[in-house]
C-alpha cells in the first residue's frame, strides 16, 4: 500500500446539466500532508485468525446485515465523517446492543475536524481522534444538511458566521456550520444572552457527545492505524469494518459520471453494480484522471479472494482493452441507495448502495483504519 499521506477532502466536483448523476457522487482532490498520520503511531499489532486459519472470503453479508442503514452525503465534502460514524454505529449496534436503527451525527464530527479550515474535507484518522476526544450526539440534536455555505449574507449561514471578523474563523464557520471556537469557550458564554458565543442549542448537543463519550468512549483505544492487506483480511474475518481512504480516484475504473467530461468511456452497468475495476497502467484511465486528482472514503465490509471482475478499458492510444483481476473487497458507501450500486449484490442478495473494489486497487491506493471491537 502507497504510504504517500493526503487530506480526504470528497468535494463535489460541481454539476454538470448532462451528468445529473454527480450531485450523488462527490469526491475529493488529495492533499499531500496528513499530520495526524505521520506524528501518531496508532496501529493495531500482531494480528491473528483463530488457531492461524485464513480464509478465501469474509462473512460479508453477516456485517452488512448489523450496518445501520446507507446514508447519502450528498454534494458537501464529508464522506469521511459519513465512513466513521459507520464505522462507529456498527460498533454500537454489535457491541452494545444498541438498535440498528441507531443514526449519530455525522455533521457534529465534521464540525469538528474543519475547525480551524479554509477547505473542505477531513480524514478519517483525524475524524477518530476528535470521536475519542469529544464524543458525538445524536443526529436529531444536530442534523447533517446537504447546504453549502459560500457566504454570511442571508439565513443560518449570517446568524451563525456574520458576527466572525477573522477571515480564516469565518472560513472555518461556513464548512462547519457552526464557529469552530464554540467548542472551547466557558459554558457559561454558550448560555448567557448578549454574548457574542450565546448558542444554548449548542451547549446541549456538547454536552450529549461529552455524555455519549463517558458512557461508550471513555476506553476506547487509540489503535486505528490498519498497516497491510493481511490485518485487513483478519479484521474482517473478525467482523470489523476497515475504513478505507482512497486518495486517487480513477473515473473510468470507478464509471464516475465525471469520466465523460474527461472523454472517457463509462460503463453504466458497473456504476449501478456498484463495482469498481483497476486503473491499468498505461490507460487512458490513469493519464486523464492525473488531470483532475480526487479520493473518496467508504467503509471496507468483507472481502472475496476468489470474486473475479472481467472489464474493458481504454489503452493509451484510444484502442479496447480486456482484463480480468481476482479478488474484491465489498464496501459500504455514502452516496445513497438509488444511482451508485442500486443494483449491487453480494452472493445473490441484493445489497443497494453497497459495491465492490478490486483489491489490487484498493491495496495500491489507499489507507486503512479501524475501530477495534474488543475494548470494554
Amino acid at each position: 500500500m502507497r504510504k504517500a499521506l493526503f487530506l480526504l477532502l470528497c468535494l463535489f466536483l460541481g454539476p454538470k446539466p448532462a451528468f445529473a448523476q454527480e450531485e450523488r457522487a462527490p469526491l475529493a482532490p488529495p492533499y499531500a500532508t496528513d499530520p495526524e498520520r505521520s506524528t501518531l503511531q496508532f496501529h493495531f499489532q500482531n494480528l491473528t485468525l483463530p488457531e492461524g486459519l485464513f480464509f478465501e472470503k469474509s462473512n460479508t453479508l453477516k456485517v452488512i446485515e448489523s450496518m445501520p442503514p446507507i446514508r447519502n452525503q450528498k454534494k458537501r465534502g464529508s464522506c469521511s465523517a459519513f465512513s466513521t460514524v459507520a464505522a462507529l454505529e456498527y460498533y454500537l449496534i454489535t457491541q452494545k446492543n444498541l438498535p440498528q436503527n441507531i443514526d449519530l451525527s455525522e455533521q457534529w464530527i465534521y464540525f469538528l475536524a474543519v475547525r480551524d479550515s479554509v477547505a473542505e474535507g477531513s480524514t478519517s484518522l483525524r475524524n477518530l481522534l476528535f470521536l475519542r476526544s469529544f464524543g458525538i450526539p445524536n443526529e436529531e440534536l444536530w442534523p447533517y444538511t446537504t447546504s453549502i455555505w459560500r457566504n454570511t449574507k442571508r439565513g443560518e449561514a449570517k446568524q451563525r458566521c456574520g458576527y466572525i471578523q477573522e477571515e480564516r474563523t469565518q472560513r472555518s464557520c461556513l464548512i462547519g456550520h457552526r464557529d469552530s471556537r464554540l467548542i472551547t469557550v466557558d459554558d457559561k458564554d454558550l448560555l448567557t444572552q448578549g454574548s457574542v458565543y450565546y448558542d444554548p442549542e449548542f451547549y446541549t448537543i456538547k454536552e450529549e457527545a461529552k455524555s455519549f463519550r463517558a458512557q461508550y468512549l471513555k476506553d476506547m483505544p487509540p489503535q486505528f492505524i490498519v498497516d497491510n492487506e493481511m490485518q485487513i483480511k483478519n479484521l474482517l474475518q473478525r467482523g470489523i469494518p476497515v475504513i478505507a481512504d482512497i486518495h486517487e480516484v480513477y473515473y473510468q475504473a470507478w464509471s464516475h459520471p465525471k469520466s465523460e467530461s474527461l472523454h472517457l468511456n463509462r460503463d453504466m452497468e458497473r456504476w449501478q453494480k456498484g463495482i469498481v475495476t483497476y486503473p491499468e497502467v498505461g490507460s487512458l484511465d490513469r493519464i486523464r484522471s492525473a488531470s483532475l486528482k480526487s479520493g473518496h472514503s467508504i467503509v471496507i465490509v468483507g472481502y472475496d479472494d476468489t470474486k473475479e471482475i472481467n472489464y474493458e478499458y481504454q489503452t493509451a492510444n484510444g484502442g479496447r482493452a480486456y482484463k480480468t483481476r481476482k479478488g474484491v473487497y465489498y464496501f459500504r458507501n455514502s452516496w445513497g441507495t438509488d444511482d451508485f450500486g442500486s443494483h449491487a449484490q453480494v452472493d445473490g442478495h441484493r445489497t443497494p448502495g453497497y459495491g465492490m473494489i478490486t483489491q489490487d486497487y484498493a491495496n495500491e491506493f489507499g489507507k486503512f483504519y479501524s475501530l477495534p471491537l474488543d475494548w470494554k
